[in-house]
């Protein structure tokens, strides 16, 4: 299974736990308002984002798959304000190409 993210790689790694769920919290709500979470994701998404998160290939649909794979790595450091704007920025790309 490929996995993108998790929040406990960003906190065992010291990051703080709320900077964390917001960033992950963030995705979630692009990945959803873009039509890319699959059930399970919508699910998670719907029981709310905390730092048991874990975004993966099951999280998400074909789309959000393939999207992830292209530009996830390339956006995660942006904070979670930075981060939705990165990822609207490589949607327009991915939706060009």
């Amino acid at each position: 299974m490929i996995i993108y993210d998790k929040a406990a790689w960003h906190i065992d790694a010291g990051m703080r736990e709320e900077v964390v769920v917001r960033r992950l919290k963030a995705v979630f709500d692009f990945l959803n308002s873009n039509d890319m979470l699959s059930e399970e994701g919508k699910e998670e998404y719907e029981l709310g984002i905390d730092d048991s998160c874990s975004l993966n290939e099951r999280s998400v649909n074909f789309k959000g798959n393939e999207f992830l794979k292209q530009y996830y790595d390339e956006v995660i450091d942006n904070d979670a304000d930075s981060i939705i704007k990165a990822l609207a920025e490589k949607l327009k790309i991915y939706s060009n190409s």
